[in-house]
């Protein structure tokens, strides 16, 4: 919200603005929302929303870009009301805009870049169930308030206390994403043959934790007859590669999302989450000949050992195998997703605390 104050709005409604429609043509008008129709932030839901963390709902989190403008607790209440939170989904809102706020994410690029980008938004730990996340079928898709919901409050606030609209010009991507509207999944824990990700970045099991990371919307990577991890990888692999993405500009983090079925089948075969990333780490590659013609070309941002004067030098997707980030999430299928960067940003970790 740019005019007015959040906290005045609700009290400012005249009998013009009892009706539902009527406040969602107000909110359109004043550029409060994302195009869909919002939840009214009355007094007492806004209340609600504080009550769940009991702290000052003047508390200032940060100055959020591009417009700078002063993120409180209360802001970030109106917001996830607005979206259709929950108030138990308030500490996940929380950390996950205080995880974009780290300077290491770039949330200013992320912001009013062209590039068609979304903060995704993963969550760790018991929290997922406490308030049903949806981590197996469909995860990345419609259907659970709490996915929807945490990554539209998410979204609200970029816009109305960042001031990252395409109306003002604070949003200034080419195409923009349907990821601006909401993007939000857990993993699944459960059927991860592995470490989850919040354990491999050094927190408990038992915490719960959300994970920012700017990205381009899923692409799915399919193979029907994955009879060996290489075979199931190289599909992955090309996936990954293509010149004009960022993994290829910028040669920074890349999230392979794998399904249960090849996870399983991976971790059979004695394959562990060093060697998935050793093996993307060696094989995502391209010969700066091809990257020459188009894509980042002619300054792209490349580890310093790349020879640009030899065009049969392979250019990883990846400056170190550390930085392909694996999820295990979705439900059943051979599926694998491919989530390429907004290559400007790095993914972020935090802690949710209630």
């Amino acid at each position: 919200m740019r005019s007015k104050s959040f906290s005045s709005v609700a009290a400012e409604f005249d009998d013009s603005l009892r009706s539902l429609d009527a406040i969602y043509e107000y909110y359109l008008q004043h550029q409060w929302t994302d195009g869909l129709p919002i939840i009214p932030p009355t007094e007492d839901k806004v209340a609600a929303m504080l009550d769940y963390i009991s702290r000052d709902p003047q508390e200032e989190i940060g100055l959020m870009p591009p417009k700078y403008g002063r993120l409180t607790l209360e802001k970030i209440a109106i917001n996830a009301v607005m979206a259709g939170c929950k108030p138990e989904y308030m500490p996940v809102v929380v950390a996950a805009v205080e995880g974009m706020l780290d300077g290491s994410f770039n949330l200013n690029a992320v912001q009013v870049t062209t590039h068609s980008s979304a903060p995704l938004i993963v969550l760790n730990g018991p929290i997922r169930h406490e308030i049903e996340i949806n981590c197996g079928a469909n995860c990345f898709g419609q259907g659970w308030r709490a996915n929807a919901t945490i990554g539209r409050a998410v979204r609200l606030i970029m816009v109305n206390v960042g001031g990252a609209s395409p109306t003002n010009m604070g949003d200034l991507s080419t195409f923009g994403t349907p990821a601006k509207y909401t993007y939000c999944v857990g993993e699944n824990e459960e059927e991860n043959p592995w470490e989850s990700l919040h354990v491999e970045r050094g927190f408990s099991k038992d915490a719960s934790t959300v994970t920012v990371f700017a990205a381009e919307a899923p692409h799915n990577a399919m193979c029907r007859t994955p009879s060996t991890p290489e075979l199931l990888l190289e599909t992955v692999v090309d996936s990954i590669v293509p010149k004009g993405s960022h993994s290829m500009i910028f040669t920074t983090e890349t999230m392979i999302v794998i399904s249960p079925e090849p996870a399983a089948l991976l971790y059979n075969s004695g394959w562990t989450k060093k060697d998935i990333r050793g093996y993307l780490f060696d094989r995502a590659r391209q010969p700066v000949g091809k990257l020459k013609r188009g894509g980042g070309w002619p300054t792209p941002q490349w580890p310093k050992w790349i020879d640009i004067t030899d065009d049969s030098c392979l250019v990883p997707a990846a400056e170190r195998p550390e930085d392909f980030i694996i999820l295990v999430a979705g439900g059943p299928g051979v599926h694998c997703l491919v989530i390429p960067p907004y290559g400007m940003s790095r993914s972020v970790t935090r802690e949710i605390k209630r």
